[in-house]
């Protein structure tokens, strides 16, 4: 109960500094607004972040798919006559064709700087066990930008898996 007061007294504090006639509540209200449009900032440049995650998961993600498909396109009849296709999938070319479709070569070792974001070389693995496949794990480097200053980088950590699974 005692909370419930003191907040009370805050709040009524607060409205009489607003209702003051002597322009005191005018310093109060513009630090009331520009915090208030500080946050809205941040809160836009927030989401906008999750969305350039979204798009670029999106887009790595097709690209993978891409890639094993026309790896099971290739084995089609393998895979279709229910042949040891295992021994036929190249996992080296799968692995280089996954690098060249996320806009690696096979020896970069440098970063891929686009536009909006920053994409670490990523550690591609193949999948081998009930199908075939790939896991791609990289790190995608935003920078953090509010009202025109950058302020860091955010680091987010994508895993992307890709598989064939047979049935």
């Amino acid at each position: 109960i005692g909370a419930v007061a003191d907040l009370l007294e805050v709040r009524d504090n607060a409205m009489k500094a607003l209702q003051n006639k002597n322009g005191m509540a005018y310093v109060l209200t513009c630090v009331i607004v520009l915090v208030a449009m500080m946050m809205v900032s941040v809160l836009f440049q927030y989401r906008y972040v999750y969305s350039v995650i979204d798009t670029q998961k999106d887009a790595a993600q097709t690209q993978l798919d891409s890639v094993v498909m026309k790896s099971a396109v290739e084995n089609y009849d393998a895979l279709k006559q229910g042949r040891n296709y295992p021994s036929l999938i190249d996992y080296t070319k799968l692995e280089q064709d996954a690098y060249a479709a996320l806009g690696f070569s096979e020896t970069d070792t440098e970063a891929l700087e686009e536009d909006l974001y920053t994409v670490n070389r990523p550690q591609i693995t193949t999948i081998t066990e009930g199908g075939f496949g790939l896991t791609v794990t990289y790190d995608l480097l935003i920078p953090f930008e509010v009202l025109g200053q950058t302020y860091g980088e955010i680091t987010v950590p994508i895993t992307l898996t890709s598989k064939f699974t047979e049935k």
